[in-house]
């Protein structure tokens, strides 16, 4: 018997086309989240430090993405106020009307539109969980009104 070349059945090529699939997806879904992560990152920060002017700091323990299902844990998240930045605000008038420190163990973030995340400016979440914030808020009432010191009208 003559050795041959082997023919590829229509089974044997539609298995091996559905392996490199499945392969290729899961490569794809891997790089996602490798890449998203360090976005997420840096989105933070341009929220919490540039978005307040300086005005908070913060500290992240953990980020974990999955990418498939639009899902984000957030672990260790500490806001707080940068208090010298707080005081040059304060002595300039220039304080929101309301401040806030929050200490976070663990949240979750679902419903993240990957694709805005990624190439656009807003970022659209559907829901913000946790079992376990802590979250003050201060309120600021300015003194002045119009750049003149403010005085409630008397009683009549």
């Amino acid at each position: 018997m003559a050795a041959g070349k082997k023919k590829w059945t229509l089974k044997q090529w539609l298995l091996l086309i559905s392996g490199g699939l499945v392969l290729f997806v899961a490569f794809a879904i891997f790089l996602a989240n490798f890449y998203v992560e360090p976005v997420l990152r840096k989105r933070l920060h341009t929220l919490i430090v540039d978005g307040s002017d300086s005005l908070y700091s913060y500290t992240l323990g953990g980020l974990h993405v999955n990418f498939w299902g639009g899902h984000v844990g957030v672990t260790g998240l500490r806001v707080q106020l940068d208090s010298s930045r707080y005081r040059q605000l304060k002595a300039s008038n220039k304080l929101p009307a309301m401040v806030l420190q929050l200490n976070l163990n663990r949240a979750d973030i679902k419903g993240i539109g990957i694709f805005s995340l990624l190439f656009g400016k807003k970022i659209v979440i559907n829901e913000i969980s946790s079992k376990d914030a802590n979250l003050v808020l201060h309120r600021y009432v300015k003194s002045c009104r119009f750049g003149k010191p403010y005085s409630p009208p008397s009683g009549t």
